[in-house]
């Protein structure tokens, strides 16, 4: 009994999962391009969605428009539920996975509108397309168009327009299909119900020559220009890579090629075919043992420079002199070499002292003196400024210098202030930077305090 329930449960399983082939894994290269335009009223109500999913391709493009209540929310929600379902789906064929998707969709829309104005009345028109390598499989409910464009030619899957909607619970999915291979270059047009009506008549020429992207802005602009008010979608998807029944994907035969040489520690050869992994292996014992002599070599090499280094280091160490003191009152520790004697300090402590500064000259002392007999701060001042200003130009510096001279040995607080009255004038950058070196000194200055007799 068992053993039947286990064979029966294998059955199911061969049943469920569909058998692979060389086309189910192979990948299927297209390109997409999406326009979707709102109506003319800024309202926008449809919504496309894409999955690569390897070998298949998976378009949607849904129209809340077909409800009673115009919802974008209901087409979001019939493309996102019937692509997720599509996803999970065990069915062998495309058309039982497109079928349980769309009865997916038909419970997702009536779920997402519960709570909200559009209860029991949202509905949107749904269009699932599925491109793999041997044809095309689309169902649709309500509404929208697929055209397959093979070689110039245009065929229509659905050739009128759809009945009920996403979301009434009561409509089933049309199923149409394409059952010839697709060669490259092949084009799949996905438009909603309202692009058909103004453009089916030239649709081969529109859908044809540029980029998918370009094409389908082209057909959803064009209507537009015909007098299509409402909210548009087109999805142009067009196959660049055919795959073939045998052998690999073309991005999978580079894993095949033969790599570069590369050698390893051991002496080994790597990135050969597998003639050379053969002979590699046959004498991999003999590259090996050559591979540790080499290595065996430099670290003898590496060994014998580094006992050298240590060698003459302790050498030299060796041989360096070292001055001790032998005397009974000299402790047994390594004396300090004597430093070198230092010219420049010998000459510096052998020079006389500095002479004694020159004394100002009486009549320059005579001339100051009567600079600071004017009385007021203000008017000395002004004296001040006009000398410094007069001997300027021929004395430079020296006139501080003498000013200072003749101030220094002096004791008037008139002075002060007749430099504090010269120090306003901002004028004189010179002497103010004067000044503020000079003041200071002067303010801190003064006899030494001494100590009072008792």
């Amino acid at each position: 009994m068992a053993r039947r329930a286990r064979a029966a449960r294998d059955t199911t399983s061969e049943r469920l999962e569909p058998p692979i082939t060389s086309q189910d894994r192979a990948v299927l290269e297209v390109t997409l391009g999406q326009r979707a335009l709102p109506s003319v009223h800024g309202e926008q109500t449809t919504a496309t969605a894409y999955a690569g999913l390897g070998s298949r391709h998976l378009l949607l493009a849904a129209d809340g428009a077909a409800g009673p209540v115009p919802s974008r929310l209901a087409a979001q929600i019939a493309t996102a539920a019937a692509a997720a379902r599509f996803r999970a789906s065990v069915f062998p064929s495309a058309g039982e996975q497109l079928v349980e998707a769309v009865a997916e969709a038909h419970q997702a829309v009536r779920r997402g509108a519960l709570g909200t104005h559009a209860e029991g009345q949202a509905g949107a028109s749904l269009t699932v397309v599925v491109v793999e390598p041997s044809g095309v499989t689309a169902a649709r409910v309500g509404g929208g168009r697929v055209y397959i464009m093979v070689e110039g030619r245009l065929h229509s899957l659905f050739r009128d327009e759809g009945r009920g909607h996403v979301g009434d619970q009561v409509t089933a999915a049309e199923i149409a299909s394409y059952n010839d291979p697709l060669p490259t270059g092949s084009r799949i047009i996905a438009i909603t119900e309202s692009v058909v009506r103004s453009v089916a008549a030239d649709l081969d020429q529109l859908a044809a020559g540029p980029a998918p992207q370009l094409a389908a802005a082209r057909i959803a602009e064009a209507a537009r220009r015909r007098g299509q008010y409402e909210p548009l979608a087109v999805q142009v998807c067009e196959i660049q890579e055919t795959p073939t029944r045998f052998g690999h994907h073309p991005a999978f035969a580079r894993i095949d090629r033969a790599a570069s040489r590369t050698l390893t520690a051991d002496g080994r050869w790597l990135g050969k075919g597998e003639g050379a992994r053969a002979r590699a292996h046959a004498h991999g014992s003999g590259r090996a043992e050559t591979g540790w002599i080499v290595w065996f070599f430099v670290a003898a090499l590496l060994g014998a420079g580094a006992a050298l280094i240590v060698n003459s280091g302790v050498a030299s160490v060796a041989q360096a002199p070292i001055a001790v003191d032998v005397s009974p009152d000299a402790s047994a520790t390594a004396a300090e070499p004597t430093p070198p004697p230092n010219p420049e300090l010998a000459d510096a402590l052998d020079a006389p002292p500095d002479a004694e500064p020159e004394a100002l000259p009486a009549e320059v002392a005579a001339e100051i003196a009567a600079l600071f007999d004017h009385g007021s701060p203000n008017r000395t001042a002004r004296a001040v400024r006009n000398y410094i200003t007069r001997r300027w130009p021929r004395d430079g510096d020296r006139v501080f210098t003498d000013l200072e001279r003749w101030i220094g040995g002096q004791n008037d607080p008139a002075i002060i202030a007749a430099l504090l009255e010269l120090m306003k004038d901002r004028d004189l950058k010179r002497t103010v930077k004067w000044l503020e070196d000079l003041l200071p000194r002067l303010y801190g200055g003064g006899p030494p305090e001494t100590d009072a007799e008792p």
